[in-house]
């Protein structure tokens, strides 16, 4: 069984007031043409689909003309959508019914009434030309808490664990020829990278591997926004393809998707990571310690920028650190707009410290002199707030702007 494991799209996400629809739009056609050429069985999208809970009617479109797009490239592939903490469960569950005759299977929530709880609705039969090949079990994102009661002897904090274990143990009753299980959830696995997860959104709490219960052969991940790869047994992988597209700065590196092939007659799994966004974001250290010039400054800046290989089309923030003269001058707004020229979008953000000889202003006897034998012996300053203040003093005293 070949699937395409994608999670993360957070479709109507800005950056720093930049409007990404285009580059969305892009890697959904992107998307599309790779299912055009591999033809997989199965595309499940691990949650997350939208950046807000309540999308733009235009990013809604977006999302809805890419889904018939990539029906149409593969016909017979089955789509599994679930629900992200950043989703509206029931607003994208609305149109599941109509999605159904488009092979495409959305699961929001966990479906419950006072007698029971709706099991059959998390699984999903793969087949390939009238024949069952697979199962996935699609579960949405669910606080821990919340996970519904089974039965009356299972304790609260062990709801999440006996849910999982529950479903796999139905496919268990199906699936007597022993074929591939794919289990979906949007949540954080104990020792996950939690770097530009948003916690204000649905917050992140830890799940122990444990609680995902057996009988599985690929736990389809997302939530966490960087790629993730790790051995379940002999046979099974747990993985995050991560977002398609870093969401910001603390996101670098490189984004994409899994394709997979699983074989459980042989219990084997052959999976790829395809790198695929179309701008790559970098966060780059610059030591400008020896620089006498803003133009220094800048030209330090596009070296290192070259060496590490940053393409035009890409976004970058650069962080400068070292000592500098005092009467060396960072203006970050102009090293910006300079770089802007040069790449999609970039930001400056300036961590040097004063260059200071304190032993020549020790016996000075001018204002200069005075001044930072004043601003040393303050007790309640670090020594980088004395460092500025005597650098803004300074240049004050020489007569020069200083910002």
């Amino acid at each position: 069984m070949k699937i395409l494991h994608t999670s993360d799209w957070h479709l109507g996400h800005t950056l720093y007031n930049y409007d990404r629809t285009a580059e969305q739009q892009a890697f959904l056609r992107q998307l599309t043409r790779i299912v055009t050429e591999e033809q997989p069985d199965a595309m499940v999208v691990s949650g997350d689909i939208y950046h807000y809970s309540s999308p733009a009617a235009a990013t809604q479109k977006m999302y809805t003309d890419a889904m018939l797009n990539i029906h149409q490239a593969c016909p017979g592939m089955a789509i599994v959508v679930t629900a992200g903490n950043h989703d509206s469960s029931s607003k994208l569950e609305i149109d599941s019914s109509l999605w159904q005759h488009f092979g495409l299977n959305v699961v929001g929530n966990i479906e419950r009434t006072a007698e029971e709880v709706n099991l059959y609705k998390h699984i999903i039969e793969i087949n390939n030309e009238k024949k069952t090949i697979g199962y996935v079990i699609a579960v949405p994102h669910v606080y821990p808490q919340n996970f519904p009661l089974l039965d009356t002897e299972t304790p609260r904090d062990q709801r999440q664990a006996r849910f999982f274990q529950a479903l796999l143990d139905e496919v268990k009753k199906r699936n007597t020829a022993q074929l591939p299980v794919v289990l979906m959830a949007h949540l954080s696995i104990e020792g996950s990278d939690r770097s530009g997860h948003d916690e204000s959104i649905g917050g992140i709490e830890y799940v122990p591997l444990s609680a995902m219960g057996e009988g599985y052969d690929y736990l389809a991940l997302g939530h966490i926004h960087t790629y993730k790869r790790e051995q379940l047994d002999a046979r099974g992988i747990y993985v995050y393809p991560g977002c398609l597209e870093g969401r910001g700065f603390d996101e670098c590196g490189i984004h994409g998707f899994c394709l997979l092939e699983v074989d459980v007659a042989h219990h084997k799994i052959q999976d790829t990571f395809v790198p695929f966004a179309s701008r790559r974001l970098w966060e780059a250290s610059v030591d400008v310690s020896v620089c006498a010039s803003g133009v220094d400054i800048l030209d330090a800046i596009k070296e290192t920028l070259q060496e590490m290989q940053v393409q035009t089309a890409d976004l970058v923030k650069v962080c400068l650190t070292g000592s500098l003269p005092v009467g060396v001058e960072v203006d970050t707004d102009l090293l910006a707009m300079q770089l802007s020229q040069i790449y999609f979008y970039a930001k400056v953000v300036d961590h040097t410290v004063p260059e200071i000889d304190y032993a020549a202003y020790m016996y000075d006897a001018s204002l200069k002199g005075e001044f930072v034998r004043l601003v040393q012996a303050q007790t309640d300053l670090s020594d980088e707030e004395k460092a500025k203040i005597i650098q803004t003093g300074i240049l004050a005293l020489a007569g020069e702007a200083f910002i």
